[in-house]
């Protein structure tokens, strides 16, 4: 990992086709989010299979519940899909219905024990195979974990709210404490496979031509502050999202 200072320029000798991760986002746990906007391209089909990848690290596991992503509504029935890490460092994915997230009216697979720790940067592929969780995934670095289903939700609902990176919101919202990086998001079932290749033995690589891929948000790369307060999709979709609460110091030189 290369650590360089915000303002500082790269070496003249590296190519500027060459990929380099030298940034990510830090978020307070307060009110910090990026807003992906509402196209529908961010609302894929989970009957078809959707995957997000992120990189995330945490200062503390236990200090808060952490949203990583969320395309759920901000009404009373709030549908959609949504991921988290719990105080106690287990992971959680989520999609609601017609009835909303609360209670039964949501599907969620959760880890059965913590999976992150505390400063350390983690890769984390959350896979949504189909409705029914029947062979939902969660991986952290590479393998797949223990997880137990829950929630007896019937068909994933989509409405036309915002997605977001860092936010889910609900009756209380909550947001993303530490830091996220590389988020990319397809639409399709990753394989155990594809998820290693990803990871790639835990150095993030370029995924601009990943096949399926409908976002990928870098989080600051390849420009630092000079991308603030606009977070670049690199996928073919041009869902750009826009900081929230934040500011062009929260684009940090600590990345996986």
């Amino acid at each position: 990992m290369r650590i360089l200072k915000l303002g500082q320029s790269l070496s003249t000798s590296k190519s500027v086709d060459s990929f380099m991760n030298l940034f990510s986002l830090d978020f307070d746990g307060v009110d910090d989010f990026v807003n992906l906007g509402n196209n529908s391209s961010l609302r894929p089909p989970v009957s078809g299979g959707v995957s997000l990848s992120l990189w995330c690290k945490w200062t503390d596991i236990t200090t808060a519940t952490s949203r990583m992503f969320s395309n759920s509504s901000n009404s009373s029935a709030y549908n959609g899909i949504a991921c988290n890490k719990n105080t106690t460092g287990k992971l959680a994915m989520h999609t609601g219905d017609g009835g909303g997230m609360g209670g039964g009216d949501r599907r969620t697979l959760q880890t059965n024990s913590a999976v992150v720790s505390n400063n350390t940067w983690h890769h984390i592929v959350f896979v949504w195979t189909d409705e029914t969780q029947t062979n939902w995934k969660i991986y952290v670095d590479g393998s797949a974990k223990a997880a137990t289903a829950s929630g007896t939700g019937s068909t994933n609902v989509y409405t036309t709210d915002d997605a977001f990176i860092g936010k889910r919101i609900t009756g209380s919202t909550t947001f993303a404490n530490g830091k996220m990086d590389e988020i990319s998001f397809y639409n399709t079932a990753l394989t155990s496979d594809r998820v290693l290749t990803i990871y790639n033995s835990g150095t993030p690589t370029d995924l601009t031509h990943e096949p399926d891929l409908i976002g990928y948000w870098r989080n600051g790369d390849p420009n630092g502050t000079s991308s603030f307060d606009t977070i670049t999709d690199d996928s073919r979709n041009n869902n750009n999202g826009s900081m929230a609460n934040m500011s062009a110091d929260d684009i940090v030189t600590d990345a996986p």
